[in-house]
């Protein structure tokens, strides 16, 4: 990343919207004792006693790689 880009920090609420996912998704897949746990997802920073912020451009980046459902070759068959 460049040192002039900006850094932009996501409220839970905003993951939510943004990427399409719950809040239950989003800890599942921090947990490592949950079956959804991943590994690779970005973790929160935390701001405060009660307060996280997610990184943008890392939640971006972990979404884009994952794969997609419904593809048309599959609907093609």
């Amino acid at each position: 990343m460049d040192a002039s880009q900006k850094i932009y920090l996501l409220k839970v609420p905003a993951v939510e919207d943004r990427f399409q996912v719950s809040k239950a998704g989003i800890y599942a897949r921090l947990n490592p004792a949950d079956p959804a746990y991943d590994p690779d997802f970005p973790a929160p920073i935390r701001i405060g006693k009660n307060a996280v912020r997610f990184i943008e451009h890392e939640l971006e980046a972990y979404f884009a790689t994952r794969p997609r459902t419904g593809s048309k070759t599959a609907a093609s068959k």
